[in-house]
């Protein structure tokens, strides 16, 4: 990577912008409840509601649990909301 490449990106990271675009999903998505594979011991999850349609764009909440929390303990109140309100939980 060149300096200008590093200086590019360091710039545009201090600005808050974000370096990927949206894309049109590909292949069939898995829906529910889904482990991020991250870690071994400690893992985020994935929630992508029953009526999620490909074709139409949706909203992402990323969620956040509390120290001595976990990511299933974060979710689980709102799997509900999700599916009622087609929001994809991480």
């Amino acid at each position: 990577m060149t300096q200008d490449k590093v200086n590019h990106l360091a710039q545009t990271a201090t600005q808050g912008r974000l370096l990927s675009r949206p894309t049109q999903p590909v292949g069939t998505p898995l829906l529910g409840l889904q482990p991020l594979e991250l870690d071994t011991k400690r893992d985020g999850f994935l929630y992508v509601p029953k009526n999620y349609q490909p074709s139409q764009p949706a909203p992402l909440v990323l969620m956040l649990h509390g120290a001595g929390g976990n990511a299933h303990g974060g979710l689980a109140p709102f799997l509900n909301f999700a599916d009622a309100s087609g929001i994809v939980l991480a």
